[in-house]
């Protein structure tokens, strides 16, 4: 139903895919466990940040001018590509959570 609200096709495909993903992940790996909300929105964000600056590092200052240009290249990856993108920011989401436990107790 949620899905099905989704207007936009290709962001549709994106949600999909994010969800396929991470039901692979939680599936090859049982006993792993996050112990938060995941919004999808969220982590298709960083998916989408994390891998344009990867492949464009001068774009980190002023990424908000490239933002189109990233989703763009973001909607043409294939689905493994996608998929490495996706585990990239769930990684960095994890870990960023992690670093501010640290700092604020």
């Amino acid at each position: 139903h949620v899905l099905n609200k989704i207007e936009a096709p290709i962001y549709r495909q994106l949600t999909v895919e994010t969800l396929m993903t991470l039901a692979a992940i939680f599936e090859a790996h049982p006993d792993f466990r996050i112990n938060d909300t995941i919004v999808i929105d969220i982590l298709l964000g960083h998916a989408v940040r994390l891998d344009w600056l990867s492949s464009h590092p001068e774009h980190e200052a002023d990424y908000g001018q490239h933002v189109a240009q990233a989703w763009e290249h973001l909607y043409h990856l294939d689905p493994s590509q996608l998929g490495e993108a996706i585990v990239h920011a769930l990684n960095y989401l994890m870990t960023l959570d992690n670093s501010l436990k640290e700092t604020n107790p």
